[in-house]
């Protein structure tokens, strides 16, 4: 009982994990629960296993506590972050980690904004790291045996098969294996490890892709994805970096003005606990181990190629979500953190940090502007949308009446402007919220300039339905039909 007792700010993080889900899913969410909810695209190729697993999780508590998809992935992910910190405070333990400071370092890393973020959403990015994790606590034992290394690699091709994004821990992973199993241990490690090439070609043969390569490309292939290094990239990569630990957002901006009290409680708070904390010595928190281990390699390896990889696609956040947890391995591998008020005051800080500025408004608040906008795209079977954020509620749609039922989209471009023309002038409906004022305070809403084009700068129109929410009013238009676009074709 007491040895469970130690464990509960990881206990208090699963709770809130459960109860306090995202209430704004994202467009990726919103087509894995989908896919999983109709059995739809079900093995897809960057994270081929993912839907597999939500579907096995979704079946039976759907049937027995009458819970939807969505719910089902969120609780998925839940369960998977809890069982990622209770595997990591074994690993830390395994480097000389004391249970209670092991204890409260996962706590900071289950608190960190990018793993918590993930943990209360329905995408792919939390149970792969439960995988490698598992992987890499086989592989910190202080005796291995080859049983270690066969149930090591095992947990590699899982982890690698629900998301290709952790073939670069796996790839340092490996590493140390070539550098201290023996001959036959290796081999046994990389004969498993070819389960991974050979499920994707299984997977590949019943599909419709005509060509492997198209097939292992993906959304490289379509387009939808690519690998850049420019200042646009390098700008979303910082921000993506910082917010993988802190939230940081132009929300939290009306969040301090609206409740400014608070925030100024918070900061006295924490002016608080630092000068309490203030007298004691930085070497009681931590003691340096001497000369590096292998192991400070091998982290920093899988840090820096996960961290370049994310950078180079476009700054993306979600793969950065694994970030946490391998810095604070790189940390434990060269350093021995002690038990001290320090750490349980960071702990604290970043919990408070994170729930307040980062989860609880995604739980209570709603960002995404798209309710009215999917209710009206269901029932409305023939007109035209103009949505601005056309792939997140098309996934919304999906996810409400299946992938069977089509509706008519463009994307708010000007090459789309006779389409629409075209469209009301056989007596068509065509709906938009294009004319709405744009968000600027996003990650990418910072960074990128303003789109200038407007459909309102080619066509009249009226405002069927307002909705509210985070940013304001909201406005839902229809378009009227107006000869001024053949006016200035011509």
């Amino acid at each position: 009982m007491n040895r469970f007792l130690k464990y509960w700010p990881i206990l208090l993080l699963l709770v809130l994990y459960i109860v306090v889900p995202n209430k704004n899913p994202s467009i990726d969410a919103w087509y894995y629960a989908a896919c999983v909810k109709f059995k739809y695209d079900i093995f897809q190729i960057h994270h081929l296993l993912y839907n597999f697993w939500g579907l096995v999780f979704y079946e039976p508590f759907h049937l027995l506590l009458n819970i939807d998809a969505m719910q089902a992935l969120q609780f998925l992910n839940g369960f998977a972050a809890f069982f990622s910190l209770i595997v990591l405070v074994q690993i830390l333990k395994n480097f000389e980690i004391k249970e209670t400071p092991a204890v409260f370092l996962s706590f900071i890393t289950g608190a960190s904004f990018g793993f918590w973020r993930y943990a209360t959403e329905a995408e792919a990015y939390i149970l792969p790291i439960l995988f490698s994790l598992l992987a890499t606590f086989y592989l910190s034992k202080t005796q291995l045996r080859t049983r270690d290394y066969l149930l090591s690699s095992v947990f590699i091709v899982l982890s690698v098969l629900s998301h290709q994004i952790h073939l670069f821990w796996a790839l340092a992973l490996f590493v140390f294996v070539l550098k201290k199993a023996n001959k036959q241990q290796i081999a046994y490690f990389t004969l498993i490890l070819f389960f991974i090439p050979i499920i994707y070609v299984a997977v590949f043969y019943f599909s419709s892709s005509k060509s492997f390569l198209s097939f292992l490309l993906g959304e490289y292939q379509k387009g939808n994805a690519a690998i850049n290094l420019n200042l646009y990239s390098i700008g979303l990569g910082c921000v993506s970096f910082v917010r993988s630990f802190f939230q940081v957002h132009g929300y939290m901006i009306d969040l301090i003005s609206k409740y400014s009290f608070v925030f100024i409680v918070f900061v006295f708070l924490v002016a608080y606990l630092f000068l309490k904390d203030f007298k004691q010595k930085k070497h009681d928190f931590y003691t340096s181990k001497g000369k590096s281990s292998i192991w400070t390699l091998i982290f920093s390896l899988a840090f820096v190629m996960q961290l370049l990889f994310a950078i180079l696609s476009d700054g993306n956040a979600e793969f950065m979500v694994m970030l946490p947890v391998l810095l604070l391995l790189t940390i434990v591998s060269r350093f021995k953190i002690n038990e001290s008020s320090w750490l349980t005051t960071f702990a604290f800080l970043v919990f408070l940090w994170n729930f307040c500025f980062g989860i609880l408004p995604k739980n209570l608040l709603d960002f995404n502007q798209t309710q009215k906008q999917a209710n009206l795209t269901i029932q409305n079977k023939e007109a035209l949308f103009v949505w601005s954020n056309k792939p997140l509620i098309e996934n919304q749609v999906c996810y409400a009446i299946g992938f069977n039922e089509k509706r008519n989209y463009v994307k708010a471009e000007e090459k789309y402007l006779f389409q629409i023309y075209h469209h009301l002038k056989n007596n068509g409906t065509v709906y938009t919220d294009q004319l709405a004022e744009e968000s600027s305070f996003s990650r990418v809403g910072v960074l990128k300039k303003r789109n200038l084009f407007l459909l309102s700068d080619y066509f009249p129109y009226i405002k069927t339905d307002s909705f509210k929410n985070n940013n304001g009013m909201n406005y839902i238009y229809e378009l009227q039909v107006s000869d001024k676009l053949l006016f200035l074709h011509h």
